[in-house]
C-alpha cells in the first residue's frame, strides 16, 4: 500500500486569507519556495476547514516544513462536458517557523599585528 503523506521544507512566500468557498467549506492558501538547484520552486498548498488555523502564526520569510497529502479530483467542464483533472496539496501539519534569513554575525575587530608578514 502506497503512502500519501509527504513533506517539503522551504521559505514562506505567501499566506492567504481564509476563503469561504461554500457555506460548509473554507480554505486558505500557502506558498513556500523550495530549493531545487538553480531554480527554486514556488509550491502552493491549501489548508481546509479547521486546518486553516494552522496558518495563523505563519509569516512571510519563515522557514517551515509542510506535511501534506496529494488529492486528485475530477470534474466535467460545465460548458463542454469534457473531463478535467486537477490536484491539490492538502496540508495537515506545519513544523518550524524560524525566520529565513539568519542574523549576520558582527565582524570581530582585527588586531594590527595580524598583518605582519613574519
Amino acid at each position: 500500500m502506497a503512502s500519501n503523506q509527504f513533506s517539503l521544507t522551504g521559505e514562506v512566500l505567501f499566506v492567504g486569507d481564509v476563503v469561504q468557498v461554500k457555506e460548509t467549506f473554507r480554505k486558505r492558501d500557502l506558498v513556500i519556495e523550495v530549493p531545487d538547484g538553480n531554480y527554486p520552486q514556488p509550491v502552493k498548498f491549501q489548508a481546509t476547514q479547521d486546518r486553516c488555523q494552522l496558518l495563523d502564526n505563519v509569516r512571510t520569510g519563515q522557514t517551515i516544513t509542510v506535511h501534506f497529502n496529494i488529492r486528485g479530483n475530477h470534474s466535467p467542464d460545465p460548458r463542454t462536458g469534457e473531463s478535467r483533472y486537477f490536484n491539490n496539496l492538502d496540508l495537515w501539519r506545519i513544523e518550524g517557523g524560524q525566520q529565513g534569513s539568519q542574523p549576520q554575525q558582527k565582524a570581530q575587530p582585527k588586531d594590527d599585528f595580524d598583518d605582519v608578514p613574519f
